[in-house]
């Protein structure tokens, strides 16, 4: 794989506030585009507490499935 190497100014004025950035050479010919990746917020404020009701909810699920289950499964529909 090629890499292209940006420098800081580029990447923090141009890249980072951008959702898509469309790529030209100096004629103007379009090259292709670039989307940033979008990194998940790490903290752990971002992500809701289950309530109690979920986890009430969540435990009283049936049991987990097999493989051969759901294959069995997948093959009567």
């Amino acid at each position: 794989m090629t890499q292209i190497v940006v420098d800081a100014q580029t990447k923090d004025e141009v890249l980072r506030e951008t959702n898509v950035v469309e790529v030209v050479d100096a004629q103007g010919n379009m090259l292709g585009f670039f989307r940033p990746m979008r990194r998940p917020a790490s903290d752990s404020a971002s992500i809701p507490p289950l309530t109690e009701a979920e986890l009430d909810r969540r435990a009283a699920q049936p049991g987990k499935y097999t493989t051969e289950e759901v294959l069995q499964h997948l093959r009567s529909l």
